[in-house]
């Protein structure tokens, strides 16, 4: 392997970076859309647990579950939920002591209260068998199907619909809620 010297490196870095400032790739562009209730000074809330109005035991939990992984994953809010938001409560509620007092600072940080219920929740799984061939090459270049590779393709579907409400904490108004159920697949 032949070795490059580094001031032909740095020619080449210097010709790259010359040639992306000219082509227009140094400026990035920031695109941000807000939704109508949000507000810079919302920054914690809690996600009550959802209730489930739809046939399927567990919707409401499965839901709350998945939501809080989102909203935690976008950044945005503090998100005080489930197990944590029940013990915070428990020892809020246990009285005062050394323990109770960083619970009770935790629960007062919360801005917002996320609730709703599940109305419609339903999840299917198709499984099909396949085969994919499996090519080889003779002596001439040519290729041919020497064998099959079976496997299960697995596909899952879930339905869900859902009405929420995001609630202040402050004075209970809500700040946004769903006109009528929001529908994913």
């Amino acid at each position: 392997m032949a070795r490059v010297p580094t001031r032909w490196r740095l020619v080449a870095g210097v010709l790259l970076a010359t040639a992306g400032g000219i082509g227009g790739c140094a400026k990035k562009i920031w695109i941000e859309h807000y939704p109508g209730f949000y507000s810079s000074d919302l920054k914690v809330i809690a996600v009550a647990g959802f209730g489930n109005d739809s046939p399927y035991p567990g919707a409401g939990k499965i839901f709350a579950e998945q939501l809080v992984e989102a909203l935690r994953g976008n950044g945005t809010y503090e998100v005080l939920a489930g197990r944590e938001l029940a013990e915070l409560r428990q020892r809020s509620a246990a009285g005062a002591g050394a323990q109770t007092l960083p619970a009770e600072g935790k629960l007062a940080q919360v801005q917002a209260i996320l609730t709703g219920a599940v109305t419609t929740f339903s999840a299917t799984s198709n499984q099909q068998p396949k085969r994919d061939p499996i090519y080889a090459w003779d002596r001439k270049g040519r290729r041919y199907i020497q064998g099959y590779r079976s496997y299960v393709h697995t596909r899952n579907e879930a339905n869900v619909s859902v009405t929420a409400a995001l609630i202040r904490v402050a004075d209970g108004p809500p700040l946004h809620a769903t006109a009528s159920p929001a529908r994913w697949t």
